[in-house]
């Protein structure tokens, strides 16, 4: 998962998502975090990500309307939980 999971996720704005998935471009990646967040709680057997606030797509996300996120293939019992951390930009 911590692999497989930035290649086949793409996010954007809600506004750019259909654009970004049919084109095959990447959105904002996100990167797999070496253990979680100590802001948020902790969760036994989860994989921490985090999308790349420094990205034009990121900045695109921030003047949307909201954020959308597209999984390609078939990922069996993914489950997902977005938290936003403030001041995490890096």
């Amino acid at each position: 998962l911590r692999t497989n999971l930035p290649k086949r996720t793409t996010i954007g704005s809600v506004e750019r998502i259909r654009d970004l998935v049919n084109l095959q471009l990447g959105g904002a990646p996100i990167r797999p975090l070496p253990a979680e967040p100590r802001q948020i709680p902790f969760r036994a057997g989860m994989v921490y990500f985090e999308i790349n606030a420094n990205s034009d797509d990121w900045r695109l996300i921030e003047q949307s309307g909201g954020i959308a996120i597209h999984v390609s293939g078939d990922v069996p019992d993914l489950e997902f939980e977005m938290w936003a951390i403030r001041g995490r930009v890096r």
